[in-house]
C-alpha cells in the first residue's frame, strides 16, 4: 500500500527472453535514435551514403 492511494500495489515479474536483435547496452550509439514504435528501422543516423 501507498500512503494516499486506497488500491494495493501488486508487483509482477516476467522472466522474458528478449530478441536477438534487442537493443542493449552494447548496441551502437546510432542505434539510440531510432524513432521510438520504429525499432527494427533504421534512422537517418544510422544510413552510411557512399
Amino acid at each position: 500500500m501507498f500512503e494516499g492511494h486506497d488500491e494495493p500495489y501488486i508487483e509482477f515479474i516476467k522472466e522474458l527472453t528478449p530478441p536477438q536483435n534487442a537493443i542493449t547496452t552494447a548496441s551502437d550509439a546510432a542505434v539510440l535514435f531510432r524513432i521510438e514504435g520504429y525499432w527494427d528501422a533504421q534512422s537517418e543516423f544510422e544510413v552510411v551514403e557512399a
